[in-house]
């Protein structure tokens, strides 16, 4: 049997610390013995380093696990994103053929006609035309300023598209609307469409008009 170089220096070392003992081997035995230990020894260290590869393994699973949960999640994100710019302008296109539907278009001429702060009794006077038409304007209004309110419609677009309109509606029907809210025993009659007629009033100062914000 060849030996190596390691198991001839271990035996060496070994044989006279043994003998010294009152063990007695020939010199191939000690070989054989020391060889076998070395192999031993080596083999052990190779089953103790499998907890460690496994440890490893372990590991780096958690790490791409984390890394798909964060992958996941920044999906979700950027999904409920997509959705809510989705919805936003669903709402904006529904805005937009509110406006531009007959009924509206009809009852806002009559109203924009009549003069400000028009008591409700006047109003009341001008015909049932005019108050059917004060009612749609005040049940449209006040869902759009709902809407603006749970951020639903973004506000600086609704303020593009009907914030002037808004304060002028408000300002002819405002002593109207005052007298329904005693007379119903209802003081959040048309609440968000006063909300948003003077978010729209209070910002119209700071508000760049679009013929100089945007002038070339």
């Amino acid at each position: 049997m060849a030996i190596s170089p390691l198991t001839s220096e271990f035996a060496s070392k070994l044989a006279p610390m043994l003998k010294a003992h009152g063990v007695r081997k020939s010199g191939a035995t000690w070989y054989r013995d020391a060889d076998r230990l070395i192999q031993y020894g080596r083999t052990s260290r190779a089953k103790d380093a499998t907890p460690m590869d496994l440890q490893t393994i372990v590991d780096i699973s958690q790490v791409v696990a984390a890394i798909t949960v964060i992958g996941g999640t920044a999906f979700a994100v950027l999904q409920l994103r997509e959705f809510r710019i989705q919805r936003q302008e669903t709402v904006t296109l529904d805005l937009m053929r509110a406006f531009m539907g007959a009924e509206f278009s009809e009852a806002m001429a009559i109203v924009t006609n009549l003069p400000d702060k028009m008591s409700a009794d006047d109003l009341r006077q001008a015909g049932p035309d005019a108050e059917k038409a004060a009612t749609l304007m005040c049940t449209t209004f006040e869902a759009i300023g709902i809407l603006v309110h749970r951020q639903i419609a973004p506000f600086p677009l609704v303020q593009d598209l009907i914030g002037g309109i808004t304060v002028v509606v408000w300002r002819r029907l405002s002593p109207w609307i005052t007298q329904l809210r005693v007379e119903q025993a209802n003081p959040s009659d048309s609440e968000w469409f006063q909300w948003l007629a003077e978010e729209f009033e209070q910002r119209k100062a700071e508000k760049v008009p679009a013929r100089e914000q945007h002038r070339d």
